[in-house]
């Protein structure tokens, strides 16, 4: 459960421990390189057919490692808001961990932010993320604890509390920093960026024993 990689940087973070941004950076490295290996090569024949496969060669080359790990517009920014309500602030009173994860075990968005958390999850601290789920009963807790108990502090809410505490967008991240300031992800604000920030972000202030 959530432990398989998608695309190939992200066998860079998990056996690697890569950050996302630089696994992406030196996949497609690696592919501009190959690509280009392959024209030189191919260009040193003086043959007009062999230099436009050549292209063909290159252009599908580039096009499927695209295809096998796109980038999207997030993924280039730090997103996330500054969150000033009282909601939020409060909660956190609660737990002891800088960063809080809502997600609902329905929501197929939530399952995949979980995963990427489990990928990453030699790059930071044991337990210093709680996962926040919406609305378990005691056996559906227990099987979550079983199963993510070992990288993530795991809670429930009821189903009230939870949509109004994401105003019913999930999953939502949140963080506190040192000042007590939060900052709020939705699912449309996490990139690539955005995960190696929270990573950063949680391991220093677990340092400082926020």
């Amino acid at each position: 459960m959530y432990k398989s990689v998608s695309t190939p940087a992200e066998i860079l973070v998990k056996y690697l421990n890569f950050n996302n941004w630089n696994a992406l950076l030196t996949y497609y490295i690696f592919i501009i390189l190959l690509c280009s290996i392959t024209l030189y090569w191919l260009f040193k024949k003086n043959i007009l057919w062999i230099k436009i496969t050549g292209i063909i060669v290159s252009i599908s080359l580039f096009s499927i490692a695209f295809w096998l790990n796109p980038i999207y517009e997030n993924d280039w920014k730090i997103e996330g808001k500054i969150e000033k309500s009282n909601i939020n602030k409060k909660i956190f009173k609660n737990y002891s961990t800088p960063i809080l994860v809502f997600a609902d075990p329905n929501c197929s968005h939530c399952e995949e932010l979980i995963r990427r958390l489990v990928l990453m999850k030699n790059q930071y601290e044991t337990k210093n993320i709680t996962l926040i789920l919406n609305d378990l009963n005691n056996d559906e807790l227990k099987i979550f604890q079983k199963k993510l108990g070992d990288i993530f502090e795991i809670d429930t809410i009821s189903e009230e509390e939870f949509l109004n505490t994401t105003q019913g967008r999930f999953p939502m991240i949140l963080l506190k920093n040192q000042e007590n300031n939060i900052t709020k992800w939705y699912n449309s604000d996490l990139g690539l960026k955005s995960f190696d920030y929270l990573i950063n972000q949680s391991n220093t202030l677990t340092t400082h024993q926020l």
